[in-house]
Parts: structure tokens; sequence; C-alpha cells
């Protein structure tokens, strides 16, 4: 009996938090229905044409460092108002391939430069700072190595800092491998439902947003007011975005502004990203969270920004309901009545629905061919429901403070699984974290026998999901570290700089 109570006090607590963090998706989703024919920010004249910089952070990018440059450089800008950082920390060939392309653009008149550490101090935190200080421009924008930022960036962006208060620019992504897989289709939504939905509404409605970490443009003074970069936080993108805010800088999104990127195209880059941008949000609620609590803000802001800081939380209470499924359909046969607690609990289910209106809404407003879309969405929930392993330890990590490495992900100039061209690729390594999804996995097809013998089918879906997702993510990733051949890569779709 009492550990029949444990399980149901332990349900109690992880749905209700949830609960919580769903008031957060439904807000969202009002904002959005409210909005969603309001225009963005519209374009504005340019007077004149102010130096700016361009900052281009890498770290071991040899397959896409080429295709970055050749698209920096169709930027639509006076060469003479222009400078470009290649930004290079690698440790691989990649940093002669810099040099060639850095040699060959400074013969075409542009004014660019390398600069490389062999350190990391900071990692990419460290390497924007660096650049920083070796620039005149008061304006700087970021491009990580996967983007592929459209002529008119520059053109669509500088216009808005006309207003002396604004800090960021940040456009929206899209991405160039869309079609590649599954895999890459459920990122897109999953991202789609950021930059549509959140991003936008955080931006239209006054709630504090954040830099995306690329394809988007800071003021320098904003940056330096704020502190400057931490390289010792893995999100150093958001903990910068919360600290400007609070300092009263404004920051502006253009939804209908889209910066081409790559999407990872296997499990374990997906994890490591994943990973990365929760342990750092997390590093970074810890050092942000006086700060917001302090400050002047209405409590609606101060609840929006600690969802946003705090939304990775979720991770772990999804982790436990995925285990707790088993005990409480024992509890549920346990031969004691507990349909009081369980009519009540089911009020708690309508945390579930936002976030399904809100990955519709972000695909049917924004592609033409949204209906071919939605088959994804399912697998979207199941994606995220098995991430609940990596994220969870990634949550962990960040609240006890271990440093770690920032492990960039994987890029391979891959569009879509024809036309192969590089046969080499980065080497993928199974983790624990692994394991302990493959074992969920079981554990999870092991409660559906036992919910269909004992005839609870209402649950059969939700323990689908989940269970879709840990096969999957445990499956495939062991499958690409057998493979002998890592992965095929497409030779770039642009004309080729030929260089000596």
């Amino acid at each position: 009996m009492m550990r029949f109570d444990l399980v149901l006090a332990l349900y109690a607590v992880v749905i209700i938090v949830l609960t919580t963090y769903a008031m957060h998706a439904w807000l969202m989703f009002f904002y959005y229905m409210r909005s969603r024919h309001r225009k963005g920010p519209q374009d504005k004249p340019l007077d004149k044409y102010p130096l700016v910089c361009v900052q281009l952070p890498l770290y071991n990018e040899k397959f896409v460092v080429e295709r970055l440059l050749v698209q920096v450089s169709r930027l639509d800008w006076p060469r003479n108002k222009l400078e470009i950082q290649v930004l290079d920390d690698s440790t691989d060939e990649t940093t002669d391939i810099c040099r060639r392309l850095v040699d060959y653009y400074k013969g075409q008149g542009f004014r660019i430069r390398l600069l490389h550490r062999t350190d990391r101090k900071g990692y990419k935190g460290g390497a924007l700072t660096e650049g920083l200080a070796k620039t005149r421009a008061s304006l700087v924008a970021v491009f990580d190595a996967d983007f592929l930022p459209p002529s008119n960036f520059l053109k669509k962006t500088i216009p808005h800092f006309a207003d002396s208060g604004v800090a960021v620019v940040q456009s929206r992504w899209e991405y160039i491998n869309y079609n590649h897989s599954l895999l890459t289709r459920v990122q897109a939504i999953l991202l789609d439902q950021h930059f549509t939905i959140e991003q936008q509404m955080r931006n239209r409605f006054g709630h504090f947003m954040t830099f995306n970490g690329t394809a988007g443009v800071w003021r320098k003074r904003a940056i330096e007011d704020a502190g400057g970069w931490d390289g010792d936080c893995l999100a150093e993108d958001v903990d910068l975005s919360f600290r400007a805010q609070l300092k009263g800088w404004k920051f502006i999104y253009l939804n209908d502004l889209r910066s081409p990127s790559e999407l990872p195209i296997d499990v374990a880059g997906f994890k490591s990203q994943q990973f990365r941008w929760a342990k750092g949000t997390i590093q970074a609620a810890k050092k942000l969270l006086p700060s917001i609590f302090a400050s002047n803000l209405s409590f609606l802001d101060k609840f929006e920004a600690v969802m946003h800081v705090t939304a990775h939380l979720v991770y772990p209470l999804m982790f436990m309901l995925g285990v707790l499924t088993l005990p409480l359909l024992l509890v549920r046969f346990s031969g004691i009545d507990y349909r009081t607690y369980f009519a009540f609990m089911s009020i708690f289910t309508v945390g579930a629905f936002p976030y399904f209106f809100l990955y519709f809404y972000a695909q049917r407003d924004s592609y033409s061919d949204w209906k071919s879309r939605l088959a994804a969405i399912p697998f979207v929930v199941s994606a995220i429901m098995a991430l609940s392993v990596n994220n969870s330890i990634a949550v962990v990590e960040g609240f006890i403070g271990k440093a770690s490495e920032f492990v960039r992900t994987p890029k391979y100039n891959v569009m879509d699984r024809s036309n192969p061209g590089y046969k080499r690729a980065y080497r993928s390594k199974l983790k624990p974290s692994t394991f302990v999804e493959l074992f969920l996995a079981c554990y999870l097809i092991a409660t559906a026998v036992y919910a269909s013998v004992t005839m609870q089918f209402a649950i059969l879906p939700f323990i689908f999901l989940y269970a879709c997702g840990f096969i999957y993510f445990s499956v495939e990733s062991i499958v690409t570290v057998l493979k002998k051949e890592r992965v095929s890569v497409r030779e770039p779709a642009y004309d080729r700089v030929e260089i000596s």
C-alpha cells in the first residue's frame, strides 16, 4: 500500500510540474492565434553602409568551410565596409583549407583574416571574444560553419540598428537537408516551432528572446555593456542575450528573413547538439535566475523568462514519467480503488495538447506543402520523449556544475541521400546513455504487453511513442558505430572555388 502511494505521489508531482510548462505552451499558442496574421518588423531604408564584421567560428569543419566562405563572399555589401573573420580553432586539415581560402579572397579584394587558436580557451565564446577585440566594426554578424547566409542578409538586418537601443537582429533558420531523412524532418519541425511561434511571439509581445548563436547581428557596444561572451557557459548565446536584455537592450526577430543551414544527419550528432543546448541552458539558468527574480520585470515577463531558461527540466520529468508507466499500471490493477485519484489526475492531460497545435501551425503558416509535413509530427513527439535520457544527464551536469568540452555537431555538406561525394566522415562513439535507451525500449515493450493483457488500452499510444523513440535512438546509434562507411557526403552544390 505504501509503495503504491509513493508511486502516485511521484506521478502527481511530475504531472503537475509538466502542466506548468504546458501553461507556457498554451500562452504561446494564445499569443500566436491572437496575432498570427500581424506583420512582423518591416524593412527600413538603408541610408548609409556602416562597417560590418562577419565572424565565422570554426572547429574542424573541413566539409563545409569552403561552402560557407563562398556564400559569405556573395553578401551584397560594399567590400570596403565588410570585414570577414575566420575564427578557426581546428586541429585537422580545416586550418590549411581556411588558409588557402583566405589568401584567395584577399586576392579578390576582400578584407578577410584568419585568426587561428590552438588552445580553444572559452570555446566558441572565447573565439568570438578574441575576434571582437580585433575589429573596429560597430556591428558584428555571426554565422556557424553549416550556414549559408542569403546575399541580402545584411541589407535586411543592418537598417534596424538605426534604433540605437537595438542590440540584436536575429533571422530565422531554414534547412537545406530537410528531406534527407525522417530524423532531419523531425528536427526541422522542432526548430520551426521554436522560430515561428516562440521567438516571434516573445519578440512581438515584449518578452525576452535569445540570439540563436548564429544567423544574427550584434551591436558590439551591447556585447561589451552586457559583460561579453562567457566561454564557461555552453549556451553562451542564451547567457549573453538575457544579460543584454536585463540591461535594457532591445532585440528584433525577422521571421521572413531565412538563413539556410544544415541539420545533423545522424542520431549521435543530434543528441550531442541537444546535450550541449540542454546543459548550457541550465548553466545559464543557474547564473541568470537571481537577476531575473530581482529585476523590475512584470510577473508575466518573469514567468516567460523562467520558463524559457528552465525549459529543459521537462526531460528529467519525462524520463520519470516513462519509468513510472508500469508501476502506474500495476496500481490500477492492484484491486485497490484509486478511481477518484485517477479521475482527478486526468484533468492534467490537457497539458499534452498545446504542443501538437504549435507544431501544426508552425508548418501550416510557413510552407505551401505543409500538409505533406504533418505526418512527421507524431515522430517529433516520440523523439522528444526519447531525448529524455540524453538531456536528463545534461540537465544534471548543468546543475552540479560539471565542466565539459564544447562538443561540435558534425556537418557533412549533405543535401539528400543521392550523389555521394566524400567517403570519410567523423566517427561516433557509443555512450552509456545508448544502452539505457535500449533498456528502456525493452522495458516499455514489456509494459505494453502487460497493458494489453490487462486490457488497459488507453495508455498504449503513449507507450508506443516512448518505445519507438528509444528503439530508434538506441538501434540507430549502435548501427552507425558499426558501419564501416560512416556517411556519404554530397559534393557542394555551388560553383567550386578554384585555388592553388
